[in-house]
């Protein structure tokens, strides 16, 4: 979901075809496994349809758990629910990674879906999620602050832990780039 606070939130995973395209893109899952649900998903539709609502429904909780974490409120047990579900239901395969490999900072390890099922397919995202919204980096966790209604969320990684956009290039640039102009008109009528 882009633009998650503004007035008009814009939806990117709109079908199934947008959510493997994201799957590959986030290295959740390989290309010839989406080519795989590809195939399957234009024999089943309907199988492809469930897949594309069940990771709407994962996103929109694990984005109300990771606001909660964030605002130090308990989650809601709908949402535990969803996640614990996914979770309970896959068969996960992890494999180490080769060394100076890394899929997180501090991981050395991977975790694989063991089929194109909807939990599968899911269980490396809920998986993940779990692993973040429990452990020590679980504070680390920001929502971007631009004003026009990004609410991407986004891991802090820097050096003083004060990030505040999901993107120095776009959010984080326009924001910079407005208190500039501010300054200046400030500035030329003083």
């Amino acid at each position: 979901m882009a633009w998650r606070k503004a007035a008009s939130p814009e939806e990117r995973l709109s079908d199934a075809e947008a959510l493997i395209g994201w799957l590959v893109a986030a290295e959740v899952i390989s290309p010839q496994s989406a080519r795989r649900l590809r195939k399957r998903s234009n024999r089943q539709e309907a199988e492809a349809g469930k897949v594309h609502r069940q990771a709407l429904v994962l996103r929109e909780a694990l984005s109300r758990l990771f606001m909660a974490r964030m605002q130090g409120l308990a989650p809601s047990p709908e949402d535990l629910h969803v996640l614990n579900r996914i979770l309970a239901e896959s068969k996960p395969r992890i494999a180490a990674l080769a060394k100076g490999v890394v899929a997180a900072p501090g991981q050395t390890w991977r975790l694989l879906p063991s089929g194109d099922s909807a939990n599968e397919i899911l269980a490396p995202i809920a998986w993940s999620a779990a692993g973040l919204l429990t452990g020590a980096r679980a504070m680390r966790v920001r929502q971007c602050a631009d004003e026009r209604g990004c609410g991407a969320m986004f891991l802090d990684q820097s050096r003083l832990n004060n990030r505040r956009w999901c993107s120095m290039g776009d959010c984080g640039n326009r924001a910079k780039a407005k208190r500039h102009s501010l300054r200046k008109k400030q500035n030329s009528n003083a």
